[in-house]
């Protein structure tokens, strides 16, 4: 089928016109109104979290109800996906200072309040995150070694700078006592030429 211009011999693409008289229209704006697809217009990022908040009135929280991942909300930003939390805490409080991450006060990943999120270093957000409590929780229930020797009382060391590992003397010492003689049986290497 060919183009309905008159005097053009191409084939036609869309609606019955060429490419290249499909493109003039519509770069003149000349085509049919039926003929053109309304634009989304872009939403600002403000709009796109008001329209996916979910406040918890006990908490606080604003919860996200749109797209999660890792426990994280997350919302389009251009051509690619960004943190809710980070996006609200830049649109709100201002960017987030380098070398540091966004930290839920609130302990809840959905949450994008910006009051309940602090920047803080990495080593931070870990130390008070649920993990290492967890970990010592899990650790302070243990009563015996992986090798059977309890873990208590005389055998029991506290290491680590906040005394906080529990380790059991019996196995330490083992280790210790392995590693010695290891280094001990190395051969020694001369120090220069002229030790041989």
């Amino acid at each position: 089928m060919k183009c309905s211009i008159a005097g053009c011999s191409g084939d036609s693409r869309a609606r019955g016109l060429c490419s290249k008289h499909w493109q003039a229209a519509k770069a003149a704006g000349s085509l049919p109104s039926e003929w053109v697809r309304e634009q989304r217009k872009p939403m600002l990022m403000s709009e796109k979290l008001e329209r996916r908040r979910e406040i918890d009135p006990i908490t606080g929280c604003w919860n996200w109800t749109g797209r999660i991942e890792n426990g994280y909300g997350k919302v389009a930003l251009s051509s690619r996906y960004t943190s809710v939390h980070k996006a609200s805490f830049e649109l709100w409080k201002g960017r987030v200072p380098n070398g540091t991450e966004l930290d839920h006060l609130c302990r809840n990943r959905r949450c994008f309040n910006p009051d309940h999120l602090e920047p803080v270093t990495h080593q931070e957000n870990v130390r008070r995150g649920a993990l290492p409590q967890m970990m010592r929780e899990k650790a302070a229930a243990k009563t015996h070694c992986y090798k059977g020797h309890p873990l208590s009382g005389e055998n029991l060391v506290l290491q680590g700078p906040e005394k906080t590992f529990r380790v059991c003397r019996i196995c330490r010492n083992e280790r210790q006592r392995k590693r010695y003689h290891e280094t001990k049986a190395l051969p020694t290497l001369p120090r220069n030429e002229n030790d041989c």
